[in-house]
């Protein structure tokens, strides 16, 4: 639905998107870049921002450019590694449930969150992996039933177990869930956004919102630098690159401690994590966690310093910005 909504909304999107594309290769020069894709085909532009994920091929390009163009660069990046699964579920209306609320379940290894809305629902189940995955694992479907069927006498509620739930569903995915940070987000005219250099667990709700500030930060150094050079040389975009990094990297690590604390807290990760959450609950739970740890880092939050607020709402805690 949202990226319905972000294509709908694209002026003169049949002349500005080409989907289907394979990127193959990049290369970046003092003039600009040339992307060479599967098909054979080519796209020339000014420079490239790489959103494609936590297996980001253009981070790999990037990387190899960088050890091409410096003999001090060293690709000693450590990998993304993936310490949990994640069975992701969207359900029909279980009237069972009460709208508007969340069921947390925590077990050793394993962490349900319920969601139920007014007309639809969703699940997402974490469970820690026996050891960890530095590579790409794509699972099946049958992968994703037996998942459910070894939960599946998971309590949910006093009356309701998690193989109830399961046969609610309208779809469901199971994935790794990666976590990890990368130092290098730029080289020449490439720059990283996203899950291509931060990646957390999801349960902490910080994820993508941490991909949109990237977005949003170098929406707004761009567009400041176009306004004074049309036609920026390889050195301006380095340092806006730069000032990008610098703007997001503190809250993007923050985020990804957080999201590891609390992946660990709730799927009781070891013995000592488990008497974290029996602790908590005793001295004000996930609320004096959020207030503490979540809420100093979503009030940094950044805007679109160009776009004007018609609806601004602030709550307790104030927004920096």
């Amino acid at each position: 639905m949202l990226l319905d909504l972000l294509y709908r909304t694209i002026p003169e999107k049949e002349q500005r998107i080409r989907t289907d594309k394979k990127v193959v290769s990049i290369e970046s020069d003092s003039n600009g870049v040339k992307v060479r894709c599967a098909d054979g085909s080519v796209e020339e532009g000014s420079i490239v921002i790489g959103c494609d994920g936590v297996h980001s091929h253009v981070r790999e390009i990037m990387s190899d450019l960088a050890q091409k163009t410096s003999a001090k660069v060293h690709n000693s990046e450590t990998p993304m590694v993936a310490q949990y699964q994640l069975l992701a579920g969207h359900l029909s209306r279980n009237f069972k449930l009460e709208a508007g609320r969340l069921w947390e379940i925590r077990n050793d290894g394993l962490c349900l969150q319920i969601f139920m809305l007014e007309e639809e629902g969703w699940f997402l189940i974490y469970r820690r992996l026996p050891e960890p995955a530095y590579e790409y694992h794509r699972y099946t479907n049958e992968d994703a039933e037996k998942f459910a069927m070894d939960i599946s006498n998971q309590p949910i509620n006093k009356s309701m177990k998690f193989g109830d739930l399961w046969e609610d569903r309208k779809w469901v995915r199971l994935v790794n869930i990666e976590e990890g940070f990368i130092q290098r987000w730029h080289q020449d005219r490439i720059v990283l956004v996203g899950d291509s250099v931060h990646k957390m667990t999801p349960n902490a709700g910080l994820n993508v919102n941490q991909g949109w500030q990237g977005v949003v930060a170098l929406t707004n150094l761009l567009r400041r630098l176009l306004l004074t050079n049309p036609n920026p040389d390889n050195k301006a975009l380095a340092k806006v690159f730069g000032e990008y990094q610098k703007m997001t990297e503190k809250t993007a690590k923050q985020s990804l401690m957080l999201s590891e604390l609390y992946t660990r807290v709730t799927s009781w990760h070891n013995i000592v994590y488990k008497v974290l959450d029996w602790v908590g609950q005793h001295v004000g739970g996930d609320l004096l966690l959020f207030r503490i740890l979540a809420s100093p880092i979503v009030r940094q939050g950044l805007i679109l310093d160009f776009v004007k607020e018609t609806d601004f709402k602030a709550g307790k805690i104030k927004w920096d910005n």
